[in-house]
C-alpha cells in the first residue's frame, strides 16, 4: 500500500487508547490497555493521491456497478427519523484504514478491510434499518445461564469480554475500581432489536407519518417494560443500567441515551453478588417466557387496573427510603383491589378485606393477611403525614417499617401473579368478583 511507505509527518499518526478485560471469574474481570494506531490524519492528508491510484478507481466502479448500491452511495439513506449521506470517499478510505491498523498490528490487513466493507455490505443489500439497543441488568447475578429469549427482538444474554468491552466504551458501565481497572459487572445484558423500513433520499415531509419512529422511544419503553415485569416475577433487586443504541452506517458507532431512573441504585445496593441480587435458574427460564407471553395477552393489555398496578409494584424497586418503598406499594394495592371502586368510604378496611379474601398465601391465614394491610395501611398515612414509622404489632409478630415493606411486597406479588394468570386466560378486561370472593357460595348439600 503507497501510504504504508511514504513519508510519514509527526502528527499524521495517532495513537488511541484502547485494550480489553480479561476474565479472572464469574463477574471478575481485569483491564489490559494498549495503543490502537489511527491512520485518518494521514490518508486525508494523501486524499488527492490516493483516489488517482487505479485500484481506487476500479473498487468505485465495483461498488457503482451494483444499482442497488449505487442509488444510495452520496445520497441520505435511513429511516423516516432521521438519514444521513453515504459517502463512497469516506467508505473507501474507513476500509483503507482499518487494513493499516491491521498490518501495523501484525493482522492481516486484507481480512481487516473486507470486515469493515461487510458491514457496509450488509447494510445497502438490506430493506430495513436495523437499531440494536443494549443495557446491562444492574444486579443480574446468574452467571451460568445462557441466553434467553423473550421474544424475537428482545432478549436476556451473558456478558462476556467483547461485551464488557462494549459496555465500558459506550459508558453504561464503570469500573469498579477505577484506579485498579478492575470490573465486577453484572452476568447479563438486556438486548432489544428494531426494524424499520429503510428510505433513500430526501425525506417527503407531505407524505411523512404524523407519529415518527424513534427507534430509541420503542427500545426504551420495551426495556423498562421488561424490568417492570422481572421485579414482579420473583424477589431481588434490578435495574436498567446505561441504554445505549448502535447507529447503523453510514454513521455507525452509538447512541447513549441513559439509564431507567433506577440508575442511582448502582453501587452498594446492586452489586450482582449482594444477597439481595437478582438470580434466575435456568429451571425458571420456561416459566419466565411464559409468564412474558401472559403480560403481553390482549385481555391483560386491556386491563388498565392491573397494569397500573404492576407498573407502581414495579416503582418499589427504584427507591431507596423505606417510607417511599412503602407508598408505591400501597398505591399498587389500591390500584389492585379498589381500582374499580368508586363508591369511596373507609379505603383501608376495604383494600384489606379484599386482599384477605383474594391473596392465596399457604404461609398466612386470611385474618393475617387482612391484619398486615390494615396494619400497613395506617403506617402509609403516618409516613405521609410527617409522623414517625415505629414498629407495629400484627397477630402477634412484632415488625418493623422495614420488614412491613417485604411482606407487602411478598404478598402483592402473589396477587399480582394470579391477576396476570386470569387476565391472560379470561376473555374480557381483568375484574375481580369481589362480592363473590366476600360472601362465596355454600357447597351444595348432597
Amino acid at each position: 500500500m503507497p501510504i504504508a511507505t511514504a513519508n510519514l509527518q509527526q502528527g499524521e499518526l495517532i495513537g488511541m487508547p484502547a485494550g480489553r478485560w480479561i476474565r479472572q471469574g464469574d463477574g471478575r474481570y481485569t483491564r489490559q490497555d494498549t495503543i490502537r494506531v489511527s491512520w485518518v490524519s494521514a490518508i486525508d492528508r494523501r486524499e488527492q493521491e490516493l483516489h488517482a491510484l487505479p485500484e481506487y478507481s476500479a473498487a468505485v466502479a465495483f461498488l457503482q456497478g451494483n444499482e442497488q448500491w449505487a442509488r444510495q452511495f452520496d445520497n441520505l439513506v435511513g429511516t423516516s427519523y432521521m438519514r444521513v449521506r453515504l459517502d463512497l470517499a469516506q467508505f473507501l478510505d474507513g476500509c483503507l484504514g482499518e487494513a493499516l491498523t491491521a498490518g501495523h498490528e501484525g493482522r492481516d490487513p486484507l481480512a481487516a478491510a473486507a470486515a469493515e466493507a461487510s458491514s457496509i455490505e450488509g447494510f445497502l443489500n438490506a430493506r430495513d434499518v436495523t437499531v440494536e439497543t443494549f443495557a446491562p441488568l444492574l444486579g443480574f447475578n446468574s452467571f451460568g445461564l445462557g441466553s434467553v429469549r423473550l421474544t424475537p427482538d428482545l432478549s436476556v444474554e451473558p456478558i462476556d469480554e467483547a461485551e464488557l468491552e462494549r459496555l465500558f466504551t459506550v459508558g453504561s458501565l464503570a469500573p469498579t475500581s477505577p484506579r485498579l481497572r478492575f470490573f465486577a459487572p453484572p452476568s447479563h445484558i438486556v438486548r432489544f432489536t428494531h426494524r424499520t423500513p429503510k428510505g433513500i433520499g430526501e425525506v417527503d415531509v407531505s407524505s411523512r407519518p404524523l407519529t415518527v419512529d424513534d427507534p430509541t422511544q420503542v427500545a426504551n419503553e420495551a426495556l423498562d417494560d421488561l424490568v417492570a415485569h422481572l421485579r414482579v416475577f420473583k424477589p431481588g433487586l434490578i435495574a436498567v443500567g446505561g441504554k445505549a443504541s448502535t447507529m447503523p452506517p453510514p454513521g455507525g458507532g452509538y447512541q447513549v441515551h441513559g439509564g431507567s431512573s433506577g440508575d442511582h441504585l448502582l453501587g452498594w445496593r446492586m452489586g450482582p453478588f449482594l444477597p439481595n441480587a437478582y438470580v434466575l435458574g435456568e429451571s425458571e427460564v420456561p416459566e419466565l417466557q411464559r409468564f412474558w407471553q401472559k403480560v403481553h395477552s390482549p385481555r391483560y393489555r386491556e386491563s388498565r387496573q392491573l397494569a397500573l398496578a404492576v407498573r407502581r409494584f414495579a416503582y418499589k424497586g427504584e427507591r431507596t427510603r423505606v417510607d417511599d418503598q412503602l407508598v408505591d406499594l400501597i398505591v399498587a394495592a389500591e390500584a389492585l383491589f379498589l381500582g374499580d371502586d368508586e363508591s369511596g368510604g373507609e379505603l383501608r378496611f376495604r383494600l384489606s378485606t379484599r386482599a384477605a379474601c383474594y391473596i392465596r398465601d399457604p404461609t398466612r391465614s386470611r385474618r393475617s393477611v387482612y391484619g398486615l394491610f390494615m396494619a400497613a395501611y395506617r403506617v402509609r398515612s403516618r409516613l405521609l403525614h410527617g409522623h414517625e414509622a415505629k414498629p407495629i404489632n400484627v397477630a402477634g409478630e412484632e415488625l418493623t417499617p422495614a420488614r412491613v415493606v417485604e411482606a407487602v411486597e411478598e404478598l402483592l406479588r402473589l396477587a399480582l401473579k394470579q391477576a396476570i394468570d386470569e387476565a391472560a386466560a379470561g376473555s374480557t378486561a381483568w375484574a375481580a368478583d369481589w362480592e363473590g370472593l366476600l360472601f362465596p357460595e355454600p357447597p351444595n348439600p348432597l
